[in-house]
């Protein structure tokens, strides 16, 4: 009889124990779940900034250094005097180079954190399937990452619509500014290449004296 009671708390303990491990299997199996999906989050914003980063850098910076040469050339020759319209073109095309010389500023800079963001969570995905990690360090590491990556998207996000606003913008001003800038460029040049004969002229006058002496 005791024979069979100790084999009647055998099999219970089994079974509890059989329990125990499924429950604390399942649990685990629900965390590593819930856990990928985590990284698939992760995933999406360091994606998104990374389409985000696909701005046209080098074409802002050709716009902004012609808007430096047509704004020195259009208020040195408009001092004092200028129509309603190139005076309003002019102001909005300053506020337009403050834009862009912002944007041309911090772009590099947040896109290193970027690409810094993409490394990091390529790291932390590597290290986690590969059990580097355990499950409570990898929610140290999401609760700290998330935060900061989706601080960084919202300021590219931000970026881009500024700089697709702005370039709305630049079309509309340009449109005035630049047949006055080529306007002015098509009176200076006969002065430009008539200083430059003079100079040629005087330059080769300098050289006979020499060679008379």
């Amino acid at each position: 009889m005791k024979y069979h009671q100790n084999i009647g708390w055998l099999v219970v303990a089994i079974v509890l124990f059989s329990i125990t491990v499924g429950i604390n299997t399942g649990c685990k199996q629900e965390n590593k779940k819930e856990s990928l999906q985590q990284i698939d989050t992760l995933e999406n914003i360091v994606n998104q900034e990374q389409q985000l980063l696909d701005v046209d850098d080098e074409g802002i910076k050709a716009r902004y250094d012609s808007m430096n040469i047509k704004l020195h050339l259009i208020r040195e020759h408009f001092k004092m005097v200028m129509s309603d319209s190139l005076k309003n073109n002019t102001l909005k095309y300053l506020a337009i180079r403050s834009n862009y010389k912002n944007f041309l500023q911090v772009f590099p800079g947040m896109e290193y954190d970027a690409n810094e963001d993409k490394k990091r969570i390529d790291n932390l995905k590597h290290d986690y399937i590969n059990h580097t990690i355990s499950e409570k360090q990898f929610q140290e590491y999401y609760v700290t990452e998330k935060p900061l990556l989706s601080k960084h998207l919202a300021s590219l996000k931000y970026i881009a619509v500024s700089i697709y606003s702005v370039r709305m913008e630049f079309d509309r001003s340009d449109a005035v500014i630049t047949p006055v800038f080529n306007l002015l460029v098509a009176k200076l040049k006969p002065s430009v290449e008539e200083l430059k004969s003079t100079q040629k002229e005087e330059k080769n006058g300098g050289d006979d004296d020499d060679d008379g002496k």
